[in-house]
């Protein structure tokens, strides 16, 4: 079930998150603090509580491992640093993502008709993907919707594949440098995963 859950959310098993509190309850946290834990990790290092009791508690870095080998392979964390841009933005899309287990992995822009703009392969523990929102000729690309996709896999499994919509919208990026960059700001964002 663990496996099955933190699969679908793209999450490593082994690795570590960062939370900001909600405070209140049993927390023991103060709302807004940010706070690291193990991704799969007990109540009490959230709250004041016991659970899950001294016995599980002391199992959970086995718990990890055997959760970790259900999982296979995979991808952990990924992260589009923006998912919509004006007509005349150079971007880039940048995708960046851990892969969990050893893979070969593509991320691939398709435009709506399924042809390809851009493509990257790997087999680096770290997937780093960035595409300028042009088509293989140069040439800027149309308004419209793009779709990413990050797919993997070893000799024995499948990653499950992660993918969104890149949305180039019909007005110019125009008027003075300043105006310009507000076009294409670098602000980092996480996109909820599609299919």
């Amino acid at each position: 079930m663990l496996a099955w859950k933190l699969g679908a959310a793209y999450r490593d098993p082994m690795a570590k998150a960062t939370l900001v509190s909600a405070g209140g309850g049993t927390s023991n946290c103060a709302k807004g603090t940010t706070a690291t834990f193990d991704v799969v990790s007990g109540h009490r290092d959230a709250g004041n509580t016991s659970c899950p009791g001294a016995t599980t508690y002391a199992k959970l870095p086995e718990i990890r491992t055997m959760v970790s080998a259900d999982l296979g392979t995979g991808f952990a964390g990924p992260v589009v640093n923006r998912t919509t841009f004006p007509l005349s933005s150079r971007g880039p899309v940048t995708l960046s993502a851990k892969t969990v287990g050893d893979l070969a992995w593509t991320a691939t822009v398709t435009d709506a008709a399924g042809a390809e703009l851009a493509s990257t392969r790997g087999s680096d523990a770290q997937v780093a993907f960035s595409w300028n929102l042009r088509r293989a000729d140069g040439r800027a690309v149309p308004a419209g919707r793009y779709a990413l996709r990050l797919a993997g896999s070893s000799a024995s499994d499948t990653a499950r594949t992660y993918a969104t919509t890149v949305v180039v919208k019909g007005e110019l990026c125009r008027g003075t440098p300043k105006a310009r960059a507000v076009c294409r700001p670098t602000q980092r964002m996480t996109v909820s995963p599609t299919g």
